[in-house]
């Protein structure tokens, strides 16, 4: 094992990651934890610019908030989690309301980046630190510059308050450690021995010792009365965080891509037989910027460029999940009209809008109470739709506003938009299908059958529907007036997807026990079935190209079948999936496919080679 081009023996053993928070393609810069360890609020880059507080046992997003359009490199809570503070590479610092996601107000007065900001133990001020070479401190329920002190020959990289807020700690790219009495802003010491940037310094609980890390490979350990140091470790990658347990017994510290645990109060000792004395968590694929324990100090978070961020179990290091993008089951895909972005809803309550080429986050809507079972973007590709359990959601495609919400009476299973955007369908547990105006948001027609209705699909020119109930009929309805044209019974098992061919001509229909099948919608006679390489597999979705000459399907296991629509011919089989299919999306070209998982995924394939082109 490797730490900063250090080799270590097979002794060390690395504890495994908690869990896993995996944003898109964003680099992630901060995370720390509020005072009881219940949250960790995050802040990314530019091509996000969110600041997201997330539940620490359910790693589901308590609050999403836009940060701007330039990087965040620091977030903090105040002592009663009431609060964010955010640093920003625009220089601005900003205050936020923890629990609505508002901004509150922004601090200016720096003239360059802003890599580190801190409040202090009462709640009552806020340092920052800038590479302009400043530290400024503020007033949080004012807005107002206290105090500006400028003394560093090189910029800012990192800032604290002591544990009584007594003194502010910086350290700077001029290789010193500086200390500040808070109320007067004198300079009370300044420490001396790094020979590189001093990215991170930071007190201990007590506040008796500072602990410091720089890009000349060393950690040192510094008395904070006498200015005094040791070397706790050297030779190692450049180090850009550093933190004391909350016992102070322990210090943690980010070394490249890895995060080292060490005893704060002696020199660490190479024992290169057994490794003795280090854990090392090796995980992350990237820097990490990064590290902080939680306040029982049994966890670790650590942010990295990799865009995860990462919980560990310091004793069992247990590995809960690992997410992409979303943080729960992804329940359904699709790609917009032009095949360039595409929009993706879960489980996690968040409907996702992403550029296909660049993996890049357009927009991320947020629900504060349900999940989502299905997503739809129109054909002319103004709206988004999404239903959130049994209310139903409509946006602007283009500026995210909400259009309208409207609630049913049951859990909404599908939603999609006739073919030329003006109408809305939605099918729903208690067998009720609805079609709104979309323009006016309002329900213009409601059938209902006598039975639960699993899944629904609207022919080429919104004439016709098919529905599935879960006893496995199928019904073709006049869409106007809901009266049944066909009804091919008992189709084996519950259905749990139906698609039109583009024509019309045909129907296709996935059950949960092995079956997909091809069926003439005009006789309802089945025309074939598509055979998997194996008669144990249960097919979740499935769903025609394009042109309707390919046939793709998604199963529990995590496979996906294409076929051929004509032969019913196995083309491919993709896998790599490592938990149920459950939305897939040819774009419109029907050269790539979109694959959407229960593992939190979401794949982008090339359809004639069978290549995984992309991971959200």
């Amino acid at each position: 094992m490797l730490i900063g081009g250090i080799c270590l023996g097979a002794a060390a053993q690395a504890p495994e990651y908690f869990y896993q928070v995996r944003r898109g393609y964003s680099h992630i810069y901060t995370a720390a934890f509020n005072s009881d360890g219940t949250q960790i609020v995050s802040g990314a880059n530019a091509f996000d610019g969110r600041i997201i507080i997330w539940d620490v046992v359910t790693a589901k997003i308590i609050k999403s908030f836009e940060g701007g359009f330039s990087e965040v490199l620091s977030a903090v809570f105040n002592p009663e989690g009431t609060l964010v503070v955010t640093s920003q590479t625009d220089a601005s610092v900003k205050l936020w309301d923890a629990l609505s996601g508002e901004e509150i107000r922004t601090f200016t007065g720096h003239v360059q980046v802003v890599p580190s900001v801190s409040f202090s133990p009462c709640g009552r001020y806020i340092v920052s630190g800038s590479w302009d070479g400043t530290i400024k401190l503020w007033d949080v329920s004012t807005g107002e510059e206290i105090r500006t002190i400028y003394d560093h020959e090189l910029g800012v990289l990192s800032v604290t308050f002591s544990p009584d807020g007594s003194m502010i700690l910086a350290s700077s790219g001029d290789t010193t450690i500086k200390l500040w009495n808070t109320e007067t802003g004198e300079l009370i010491r300044t420490f001396e021995g790094h020979e590189g940037n001093v990215y991170t310094a930071a007190f201990s609980p007590l506040g008796e010792r500072i602990v410091s890390g720089s890009s000349d490979g060393t950690v040192r350990v510094w008395n904070t009365l006498t200015g005094e140091g040791f070397v706790l470790i050297d030779e190692v990658g450049g180090v850009r965080t550093t933190v004391f347990s909350p016992d102070g017994n322990q210090i943690a510290f980010a070394s490249y891509s890895e995060v080292v645990v060490l005893d704060a109060n002696i020199p660490f000792v190479w024992d290169e037989e057994t490794n003795e004395g280090i854990n090392i968590f090796s995980g992350h694929g990237h820097i990490v910027h990064t590290v902080a324990f939680s306040p029982d100090g049994s966890r670790i978070v650590s942010a990295s460029a990799d865009r995860t961020i990462r919980l560990w179990d310091v004793k069992t290091g247990r590995e809960v999940r690992v997410t992409a993008g979303h943080i729960d089951v992804v329940t359904s895909v699709a790609f917009s009209p032009d095949g360039g972005s595409f929009i993706s809803g879960s489980s996690d309550s968040t409907v996702i809008h992403w550029d296909r080429e660049t993996g890049n986050v357009i927009k991320t809507i947020t629900d504060p109470y349900d999940g989502i079972t299905s997503t739809a973007v129109s054909p002319c590709g103004k709206y988004f739709a999404a239903s959130f359990h049994i209310r139903l959601r409509v946006w602007d495609a283009q500026t995210g506003s909400e259009l309208f919400t409207l609630e049913n009476d049951n859990i909404i299973y599908t939603v999609m938009f006739s073919h030329d955007s003006k109408n809305l369908f939605s099918v729903s547990l208690d067998g009720t299908v609805r079609i709104y105006d979309v323009a006016a948001g309002e329900e213009i027609i409601r059938y209902r059958d006598n039975i639960e209705l699993k899944c629904m699909d609207v022919n080429f020119n919104s004439t016709r529907i098919v529905t599935s109930s879960i006893n496995g009929d199928i019904k073709i309805l006049e869409a106007a007036t809901g009266e049944e044209l066909l009804s091919i019974p008992r189709h084996y098992d519950s259905v749990r997807s139906l698609s039109f061919s583009p024509a019309g001509r045909y129907i296709l229909s996935s059950t949960e026990y092995y079956k997909v099948t091809l069926w003439d919608s005009q006789t309802g006679e089945m025309v074939r079935e598509f055979e998997l390489d194996s008669s144990d597999r249960s097919v979740f979705t499935a769903v025609f190209s394009p042109n309707g000459l390919l046939v793709a399907c998604g199963t529990w296991d995590g496979s996906i079948f294409i076929f051929n629509t004509v032969t019913g011919r196995l083309l491919r089989t993709l896998d790599d999936h490592q938990n149920i299919v459950t939305s897939l999306s040819f774009s419109p070209d029907g050269r790539r496919l979109l694959s959407g998982s229960a593992d939190r995924s979401i794949k982008l394939w090339d359809v004639a080679s069978g290549a995984e082109i992309r991971v959200y």
